[in-house]
């Protein structure tokens, strides 16, 4: 398999927050992304919801929508 380098901007706070919680599941960020993309390439799609565009009309407005979302749900954690 070949493999690919994948490289992505965001904020130190979101990359420690999620390294901490990653940490307890004993993961890291990389291990992290790549179920993350395995799930969304095994079922096409996400797995979680977006906001529809009824609510917001713009991408920006979406990815505000999706935050509020995610910030408000618990962690859940699975066994599998």
């Amino acid at each position: 398999m070949n493999e690919v380098l994948i490289e992505i901007k965001l904020s130190e706070e979101l990359k420690n927050k999620a390294e901490t919680v990653l940490s307890h599941l004993g993961l890291t960020i990389p291990e992290a992304l790549e179920l993350f993309l395995k799930d969304v390439a095994t079922t096409d799609k996400l797995p979680f919801k977006i906001p529809t565009t009824k609510k917001a009309n713009s991408k920006a407005e979406i990815l505000k929508l999706l935050e509020q979302e995610l910030a408000d749900r618990p962690l859940e954690v699975v066994d599998y």
